[in-house]
């Protein structure tokens, strides 16, 4: 079992070409717990129910930023690894074991597309203790 505290934010673009998370204090805080064998559909209804953000329009996405011994050779341009299906849950939850993670879960307008605007899109940062 993985022990996971959540925020609200949204990920933003700096001028420098990184992304940031922005936490969003007023919504507060929530802890999950994922078992081994969670499925992505149970982690997305998790934050769907706890944080009360299904909207008509709007999915939810989930991603985290890999850790820095991964990132070291990267471009600091790279986004985070997106989380879309089950075995992709089973890999952050082995990877958090070892190294602390973050996970996103990011909320948007079904219309809308990836770009790498300013703003990328509103969510519920999920952070790995």
């Amino acid at each position: 079992m993985v022990y996971i505290a959540s925020v609200y934010g949204e990920w933003v673009r700096k001028d420098n070409l990184s992304w940031h998370f922005e936490v969003d204090y007023r919504k507060g805080g929530r802890m999950f717990s994922l078992r081994d064998g969670c499925t992505h559909d149970e982690l997305i209804q998790m934050a769907l129910d706890d944080y009360s953000v299904m909207k008509i329009g709007h999915r939810l996405e989930l991603s985290y930023p890999l850790p820095q011994a991964f990132t070291q050779q990267m471009h600091i341009d790279s986004p985070s690894t997106f989380v879309t299906n089950d075995r992709q849950v089973q890999s952050l939850i082995e990877l958090s074991r070892t190294h602390v993670l973050r996970l996103f879960d990011s909320s948007k307008r079904r219309e809308d597309t990836l770009s790498l605007t300013t703003r990328y899109s509103r969510g519920v940062a999920l952070v790995l203790i």
